[in-house]
Formats: structure tokens, sequence, C-alpha cells
């Protein structure tokens, strides 16, 4: 396998344990699934880690809906840089982007991009 494909395999199988986790994650919290259900639906689909998981499901248990928000912020802020890379350019600079985001501090996704310009 080539290097590049390895790159898009680990990133395609960060997506599919995000959105594994949604579907944990409001399962729960709709009465859906069980603990014990969750556990069995992640080390199905996922493979077996049935430690990582149990620690994951009582986190969602105790915070719900804390995968899909980390899920929407980030796509939220995949909108924002490409919209930077567009506005910007051959100007555009990943530090950059990185520096002024961050700057923001932890104020929700959505505002910063109205104080960003990226979301009218």
């Amino acid at each position: 396998m080539r290097a590049d494909d390895r790159r898009w395999y680990a990133v395609y199988g960060g997506i599919r344990f995000r959105a594994i986790r949604v579907i944990v994650d409001c399962s729960l919290a709709d009465g859906t699934m069980t603990p014990d259900s969750a556990l069995v639906f992640m080390n199905n689909m996922l493979g077996e880690n049935t430690d990582y998981f149990t620690a994951e499901i009582r986190r969602y248990c105790a915070n719900p809906t804390t995968a899909l928000c980390y899920l929407t912020g980030k796509l939220i802020i995949l909108d924002m840089l490409n919209k930077a890379r567009r506005i910007e350019s051959n100007s555009f600079s990943l530090r950059r982007f990185h520096d002024r985001l961050l700057a923001e501090g932890t104020i929700s996704p959505n505002l910063i991009a109205l104080k960003l310009g990226y979301k009218e």
C-alpha cells in the first residue's frame, strides 16, 4: 500500500469512528441503545476494544451529545478552512489560518466563523 493510500485509509477510519460515536451517543440519549448494546455495536463495527469502548460509552452517558458536538465543530472548522483557501487563494497559509482560529479561544466554532467572516 502506498503512503498516500495509508493516509487516506487512516482519514476514513477516523471518519468512520466519529460516525459510530455519534450513532451511539444519540442512541444512548434517546433510549434506543443500552450501554450493553452500544458496546456490542461498537465492537462489531470497529473491532474488539471493550475497555476503550466501555470508557467512551460511560462518557456519552455522563455527557450526552458530546460526540455529536465534536463532529459538528469539526465540520464547521473544515468549512471555514475551505472558505479561507478559496478567499485567500495563493496567499493562503495553513499556519495563519490556525493562528486566527486558535486565537479566538474556546468560543463556539459558529461564532468564530462569524467573527472571521467565513459565515453570514
